[in-house]
């Protein structure tokens, strides 16, 4: 099958073979060497026509190609926005489930001490009436508190808002401090309870002395709240708002533990102190920690 500049190129010769005769009356080898010079420079043009259609599909075929490609990128930053969006709500429904479950928490503690106040009337002692119901606290104190503090949970409670809710409760009902250690007994196990059981509860602040070993025990100390502090980074994950909550929340128990004076020049000097140590080798910051620096040797 001819092809179309197969074709082209023979009517072409043809025709200028005619015009050679007829108008420049060539004959014999002059002829024949016009007519292929002709001929030779036609296909020429029509080689370079077709190299320029070449090059327009594929420049065409590129455009495409640079479009789709930049379709599918623009699809694919709408997915990861979408996907974005929806994590984001994902993380500020947790977020608002997490909140009215302490919220729903800290009421049911508000109804059971309420209840307590009416249930036990005058059964748990106060400053002012421990003398006339020693008897009946005797016989229903132990009892009630078993029944309206719940135990806690080694495996899945913070012994940090254990504490909490335990001190509330007590608290609310008047119950002196100087009781609270020995009431814990009742309500820890495992290495809680051991840590209750070979703590002396007849010491003076007995019961704020065994909180700070049983914070200390569980992690909840000041190197644990440091590191926290400086651990905890922005993410796009977590609402700002959260972030520096904990931040805030970190920094003031951080402080808590290490007993810092809380004035404006405590809160230098220690600051002073503890970037000076972080910046030493860990040679020298065993050095330093050994002696122990008070917080006001630099005012």
């Amino acid at each position: 099958m001819a092809t179309t500049s197969g074709y082209d190129l023979e009517e072409f010769r043809k025709k200028l073979i005619h015009e050679a005769k007829t108008e420049l009356e060539l004959r014999g080898k002059e002829l024949t060497a016009y007519v292929q010079q002709m001929v030779a420079a036609e296909a020429e043009r029509l080689e370079r026509e077709k190299a320029r259609g070449r090059e327009k599909e594929k420049e065409e075929a590129d455009r495409r190609e640079r479009e789709r490609v930049r379709e599918a990128e623009r699809a694919r930053e709408k997915e990861k926005e979408e996907a974005d969006r929806v994590e984001r709500e994902k993380v500020r429904e947790a977020e608002r489930i997490e909140r009215e479950k302490k919220e729903e928490a800290d009421r049911k503690v508000r109804i059971q001490v309420e209840q307590m106040r009416i249930e036990a009337g005058v059964s748990v002692p106060t400053e002012g009436n421990s003398n006339n119901s020693a008897n009946i606290e005797s016989h229903s104190s132990a009892a009630w508190m078993k029944k309206k503090i719940q135990p806690f949970a080694e495996d899945k409670d913070d012994i940090g808002d254990y504490l909490k809710r335990f001190e509330i409760k007590l608290a609310k009902f008047n119950v002196q401090e100087k009781e609270w250690s020995e009431i814990l007994l009742d309500f820890v196990h495992g290495k809680a309870l051991t840590i209750c059981q070979n703590h002396d509860h007849s010491m003076q602040n007995s019961y704020q002395v065994l909180k700070k070993e049983l914070l200390n025990a569980y992690g909840h100390n000041a190197a644990t709240f440091r590191k926290k502090y400086y651990e905890n980074t922005p993410s796009s994950q977590v609402d700002p708002q959260t972030t520096i909550n904990s931040e805030k929340d970190f920094f003031t128990k951080w402080l808590a533990f290490e007993n810092v004076e809380n004035t404006y020049e405590g809160l230098k000097n220690f600051i002073l102190i503890d970037n000076f140590i972080n910046k030493c080798d860990p040679q020298l910051q065993s050095f330093v920690k050994e002696r122990n620096p008070k917080v006001n040797c630099l005012s």
